[in-house]
């Protein structure tokens, strides 16, 4: 007996078929893209996990050869390639891992510096001219204390003596000593830094007008922002992998917003309630104005030329109201690093650096000419000398009213690169 089939029925189970071919070889799809993206997403963790290796071991270890790309082998998969470059940003260090495998790679930046522990931290660091440290008033020291063999005493300005009974709280160490040397490739980079812009391409250069608000990020190439004449930055927003530069002298107004730029110029100055985070280079003068707040790790460097020696010894005497080459108007906050070099000249009765009152520096305070300090050190002093000026007189050694304290700087601090230090990650760049 023959049974006729309807061609509706035969249809419909082709059409069932299809549907389920379909579902099946769509479950194998998504199954096997699980599981792609399953790897994939193992392999950029395990990427990332070797790059923070590879930063971390250059950390410890000898450093990479600066601009060059280190190819490491020190880690067990074998299907990654590790390669790590360093080079400078400002005053820091920039060290690159990349991490390779198959097509793809991921890149960590970070930004390092030196590190102590926060035991070992000296507060004070004063280099040996046969002069002892007079404190006066109402001045606090707190923290390991090197200073020289006519050792700490205290003194009298104006009939004003020292309140406390303690000269200084914590260990003090009395033998002739240098101050701590920078690094010597630091150095360099610091010697250098207005030079750096002219191996560059023309693609790295921007055009002179700045938009409202510009960013680039350390993964790209720097862009650069350069000026022969002076140069405004007002009404701006600038982020990340950029440096401005002037041949003559750049002016940084409140209303611009700057964030891990590096400024070069032979003066600069930071307007009245500039809030930011930038690094500044020059070579003749620094201003910063009141209510200032640079934030972590901000950096000001000056390094200044080399002056002809008078004949007479007492030409090199400058006077009382002469300005300081780098200034720190009232009730500034500077968190980071504030560095002073070139050649001391013990003859000198200028203030290379002033601090005015409620002025706050937490980092270090790094100076080779005289300082003179109205405000306060949340961290440590490395000085050849420091001034005090009271109604006409000079005191040379003399600390009025000042607070250096060592244990107000917090513990994760990573700053200024001082020679045979252990070294530490500054911050992580984007």
């Amino acid at each position: 007996m023959f049974f006729k089939v309807k061609a509706g029925a035969l249809q419909l189970t082709i059409y069932i078929v299809v549907v389920i071919a379909i579902l099946l070889s769509g479950f194998l799809i998504l199954v096997h893209t699980q599981n792609y993206f399953k790897l994939t997403h193992e392999q950029l963790l395990n990427a990332t996990k070797l790059n923070d290796k590879a930063i971390n071991h250059s950390l410890i270890h000898h450093p990479i050869p600066l601009e060059d790309s280190l190819n490491l082998e020190l880690f067990e998969d074998e299907n990654m390639q590790v390669s790590v470059k360093r080079t400078y940003w400002g005053i820091f260090n920039r060290i690159e891992a990349t991490s390779t495998f198959k097509r793809n790679s991921i890149k960590k930046i970070a930004l390092t510096g030196a590190k102590q522990e926060l035991n070992s931290r000296p507060a004070l660091y004063l280099a040996d001219f046969n002069r002892p440290l007079v404190v006066v008033g109402s001045t606090y020291i707190k923290g390991t204390a090197y200073v020289t063999p006519q050792g700490v005493r205290a003194g009298n300005i104006n009939g004003k003596s020292f309140y406390s009974s303690q000269l200084i709280e914590g260990p003090v160490y009395n033998y002739p000593r240098k101050l701590p040397q920078l690094n010597n490739e630091l150095q360099h980079q610091i010697r250098f830094i207005p030079e750096n812009f002219k191996e560059l391409s023309d693609s790295h250069f921007l055009p002179n007008t700045i938009v409202d608000s510009i960013s680039n990020s350390f993964h790209s190439p720097v862009q650069i922002l350069y000026e022969k004449k002076s140069l405004n930055l007002e009404h701006c927003r600038i982020t990340g992998n950029f440096i401005i530069q002037s041949n003559n002298k750049i002016t940084v107004a409140p209303t611009a917003k700057l964030t891990d730029v590096v400024l070069i110029a032979p003066e600069i100055e930071i307007q009245d309630h500039t809030n930011g985070t930038f690094q500044v280079f020059a070579t003749e003068k620094i201003t910063v104005g009141k209510n200032v707040t640079l934030q972590y790790p901000s950096a000001l460097v000056l390094n200044k030329k080399k002056e002809r020696k008078a004949a007479d010894s007492t030409k090199n005497i400058i006077p009382n109201n002469s300005k300081s080459r780098l200034k720190i108007d009232r009730d500034s906050t500077i968190e980071g690093i504030v560095l002073d070099l070139g050649e001391y000249n013990p003859q000198s009765y200028n203030s290379d650096v002033l601090m005015e009152e409620n002025t706050e520096i937490l980092g270090e305070l790094y100076a080779t000419g005289n300082i003179e300090l109205k405000g306060r050190i949340k961290g440590t002093v490395y000085a050849n000398n420091f001034l005090t000026k009271e109604k006409g007189s000079i005191y040379q050694n003399h600390l009025f009213n000042v607070t250096i304290d060592v244990s107000k700087l917090s513990e994760e601090y990573v700053g200024l690169d001082i020679e045979n230090k252990e070294k530490g990650i500054v911050k992580w760049l984007y």
